[in-house]
């Protein structure tokens, strides 16, 4: 199976690089589901392990690295004066790996960085820092089916196989310093991934 980016929605918000290893071994998908009936809705607050990976996923990846806008009025923010139609960058691939915010190595791929030592969801407050869908009132509007089908999509997947990198000897590192800029996202390399059976 190659892996050239699955995408959700068909747009450019590509899931790349899941810990595909240690979510195909974590029993949290067999506890909450069990391997006969299909994820729903309503198992998402029981799955925190699978919530902190997709938060970890959508903060590492920042596939969508900046979001232009431009100011409606003159302004001022933090101390600069803004005339009206000034162009503001929201430099989303900065904020996500800013140790102001994510002090534990945020180069990293941990998804324990949301998760408390009880193995609980942190606080909304200390994930409200993943801005992967915007922010305030120019939030994305398809923010919260974005995150249903992905949570749907890769529940359902990781149910139903394990996955491992083809070539298990020379694994594909990944990254995000070197994905290659594209028009308004970051491109992945292409990668193989194997999917087997549970």
């Amino acid at each position: 199976m190659t892996c050239l980016g699955m995408s959700c929605l068909g747009d450019d918000l590509s899931w790349d690089e899941l810990s595909w290893d240690e979510l195909s071994r974590n029993q949290e998908i067999d506890h909450v589901i069990g391997k006969e009936q299909l994820p729903e809705l309503s198992d998402r607050e029981k799955m925190p392990y699978m919530e902190a990976t997709i938060l970890e996923t959508l903060r590492y990846m920042s596939m969508i690295p900046t979001i232009l806008h431009k100011t409606t009025c003159d302004t001022n923010i933090a101390g600069c004066d803004l005339p009206k139609n000034t162009q503001v960058w929201m430099n989303l691939y900065g904020m996500h790996h800013d140790k102001r915010y994510f002090k534990h190595n945020p180069d990293s791929f941990d998804p324990s960085r949301f998760l408390d030592s009880d193995g609980h969801l942190v606080p909304h407050e200390e994930r409200k820092a993943v801005l992967a869908f915007g922010a305030g009132r120019r939030v994305c509007m398809g923010e919260v089916l974005a995150k249903t089908r992905v949570f749907l999509l890769f529940t359902q997947l990781l149910q139903n196989f394990y996955f491992e990198q083809a070539d298990p000897e020379n694994p594909v590192l990944f990254d995000m310093r070197k994905f290659i800029a594209g028009p308004d996202t970051l491109i992945a390399p292409k990668f193989k991934i194997v999917a087997k059976p549970r």
